[in-house]
């Protein structure tokens, strides 16, 4: 029996040349044709980027930056307690001044984040803008109130 012969892609070719007949005279014009390819060639780099790197928020890196945000929230406290009792604030004045550094520290937080963000660093540093500024809020309350007391008494008892 002798072999069968290999069937041509005349076919094929047929339809690849109906193909770019079609979009030569798609109605798209040029400039927007260029927009659509630039935007599917960035969604292509984002889905290879996606497979190579499975999650953008990397656990440990996100713990760590949690960490120093917490430890500039436990820095400006004690800076905080230092001033609150050099100037002699007495309870409430006290709180209310503890209040109002813990909110300006958290505006702080939340502007730097955001900028980060702009720049396209941010994303991949927290999980979100508004759990790193607001985590940890009120934690550090009673290093603010040691410092508050130590130098309130170290000023005005002693």
């Amino acid at each position: 029996m002798p072999p069968k012969p290999r069937p041509t892609h005349k076919a094929a070719s047929k339809t690849t040349k109906a193909i770019d007949e079609f979009l030569a005279q798609s109605s798209v014009p040029a400039g927007q044709q260029q927009i659509l390819e630039n935007k599917r060639l960035e969604e292509e780099s984002q889905a290879k980027l996606k497979e190579k790197f499975i999650d953008l928020h990397f656990g440990p890196r996100v713990a760590l930056n949690q960490d120093l945000v917490n430890k500039s929230r436990v820095i400006a406290n004690i800076f905080a307690g230092v001033a609150a009792g050099i100037l002699g604030l007495g309870a409430f004045q006290g709180i209310l001044f503890w209040i109002a550094v813990a909110l300006t520290t958290s505006l702080v937080l939340f502007v730097q984040i955001q900028v980060m963000s702009a720049q396209g660093e941010g994303a991949t540093l927290f999980q979100s803008v508004g759990k790193a500024a607001t985590q940890n809020l009120l934690s550090n309350v009673m290093t603010y109130m040691l410092f508050w007391i130590m130098f309130y008494n170290v000023v005005y008892v002693v």
